[in-house]
Formats: structure tokens, C-alpha cells, sequence
């Protein structure tokens, strides 16, 4: 998928994945991808159904859909915590974290 932001160009093809998270199922099923660009900068690209933030409206309702978002470096760190990526969070952002 390709998506131009800010005049910036995001391309799952040319971009390297990090890493991806799901969860749920039916209406409620939503995957997550994130992806950094050969310029560095981070992206997710997600599917899921209409009750998720991916769905999409439409006439009398909401159907699965699938988006492309930018994310800066501190987005990215909070997106990698809230789905229990330590391991990837200390690879990309080793620089960021410090002992207890």
C-alpha cells in the first residue's frame, strides 16, 4: 500500500517491517503492522473490522477497512509499549531508555 503524507511517501513495499500485533476476531478482529522507511521514519498499516479504529464509514453503518498512518519516533515507542514489544521498543529506541 502506498500513501502519500505530508508529501511524504509511505510504501509497505519499499519499507522495512518491524514488527505486527492482532487481536480479537469477527467485527471486533484488528492487525497492525509497523513499518520504518530507508529515510527512517515510522508508519503503521492496519486492517480491521467495523468495530475498530480501521473501520470505515459508510451509508447506515461501518464495514472492515485498512489505513496507512505516519507516526513519529515518540508514537511509535508508545504504539511498541502498548502492544508488549519490549524487545523490538530496545532495538529501534535503545538510545531513549535508562536503568530504573
Amino acid at each position: 500500500m502506498k500513501k502519500i503524507i505530508g508529501r511524504k511517501m509511505y510504501d509497505t513495499e519499499t519499507a522495512k517491517e518491524i514488527c505486527e500485533w492482532s487481536e480479537g476476531n469477527g467485527m471486533r478482529y484488528s492487525k497492525e503492522t509497523l513499518y520504518k522507511t530507508p529515510n527512517g521514519r515510522y508508519f503503521l498499516w492496519g486492517k480491521g473490522g467495523p468495530m475498530t479504529r480501521w473501520g470505515v464509514a459508510v451509508d447506515g453503518g461501518t464495514i472492515e477497512g485498512s489505513n496507512l498512518i505516519a507516526l513519529n519516533e515518540n508514537e511509535a515507542m508508545n504504539w511498541l509499549e502498548s502492544t508488549d514489544h519490549y524487545d523490538v521498543y530496545a532495538e529501534e529506541f535503545k538510545a531513549h531508555i535508562s536503568d530504573a
